[in-house]
């Protein structure tokens, strides 16, 4: 049973607790200069686009089509090597709402995009080149930010150190919520009704009262002895709740659905696929244990075509 004399608050505190935790996830953000070449009326590769010429970048400016194009456009940033503190923590983050390849050594690296707005960085010093795709069709992302008015939005890009212990405190947290939040809708119950009708504690579901007694106990820690503690009360949480009793053996697997022909051409979904296979290998060398599954051979072999390196790599 929640303790909190209040409980139609615990949803909201909960929901706060996790905004502090992310502001916490990336420690000494420094901002990155960026050159952008020329915008491309159709899709150009990586030998065209790294020619330039180059300009300077400011933040919150617009490129491009108004409303967006099946087109390219090519940038550039330089990145000093990393500082002993700094190796295997540093990375990209990149704000622009155009669907983005990062470029490394002359190799996709990784896919930066309105859902993935940081990507790891090489501890070496370099020059990336990221070639920005005039579209943007996560239709699926909340909020939504789309590519209208008057093109292509570029807010900025810096470079930060990501804090572990954060960052997956964050996620723990985050998919307590989500899982609270969605029984909370199934019980009736939306965010803003919540705190105007919400039920007496008795009357709830018993997994939302353990959500919401678990959740709030665990904000109490955190306030009391700090992060780590607070991931352990977000693990421990986990543990305690009740799953069903047909549950088998569960084998996770990652996997991206991109349909070869949706809403853009043939084209973009051959960038899209050098854009998804790069982030997958990049996961793939933090996480030893993630597994990935890809089930349409044309996409293989137009990425054997496009980027042959990259090709081998995820065979």
């Amino acid at each position: 049973m929640p303790r909190h004399h209040l409980p139609q608050l615990i949803h909201a505190r909960i929901k706060h607790l996790l905004a502090r935790i992310e502001q916490q996830c990336w420690e000494d953000k420094r901002a990155v200069a960026v050159d952008g070449g020329p915008v491309h009326e159709s899709i150009v590769g990586y030998t065209q686009g790294s020619k330039g010429p180059w300009q300077a970048l400011h933040q919150h400016s617009y490129f491009g089509p108004q409303g967006g194009a099946w087109a390219t456009r090519w940038h550039r940033l330089r990145i000093p090597k990393a500082k002993l503190h700094e190796t295997g923590r540093r990375h990209l983050l990149w704000d622009c709402n155009g669907e983005t390849t990062v470029y490394f050594q002359g190799q996709a690296w990784a896919g930066l995009d309105v859902a993935h707005p940081a990507c790891p960085l090489p501890d070496r010093a370099a020059t990336l080149l990221l070639e920005t795709g005039l579209w943007q069709t996560a239709i699926w992302h909340h909020p939504q930010r789309p590519i209208e008015g008057p093109g292509c939005r570029f807010d900025g890009a810096w470079l930060a150190l990501r804090n572990p212990t954060a960052w997956e405190v964050f996620h723990h947290l985050d998919v307590l919520l989500m899982l609270l939040e969605s029984q909370l809708k199934a019980a009736g119950w939306s965010e803003t009704t919540i705190e105007r009708r919400f039920t007496i504690p008795e009357r709830m579901p018993r997994l939302v009262r353990m959500l919401l007694s678990g959740l709030d106990a665990a904000a109490d820690i955190y306030e009391r002895d700090g992060l780590s503690a607070l991931g352990k009360a977000c693990s421990d949480l986990m543990e305690r709740l009740p799953s069903e009793d047909h549950q088998g053996i569960a084998a996770l697997t990652g996997h991206a659905h991109l349909d070869l022909v949706w809403h853009w051409p043939e084209a973009v979904t051959r960038r899209k696929m050098v854009h998804t296979s790069a982030t997958i290998l990049r996961l793939m060398e933090r996480y030893p244990e993630f597994r990935f599954s890809g089930s349409q051979p044309y996409l293989y072999r137009a990425l054997a075509e496009d980027e042959p390196k990259l090709a081998q790599a995820v065979a």
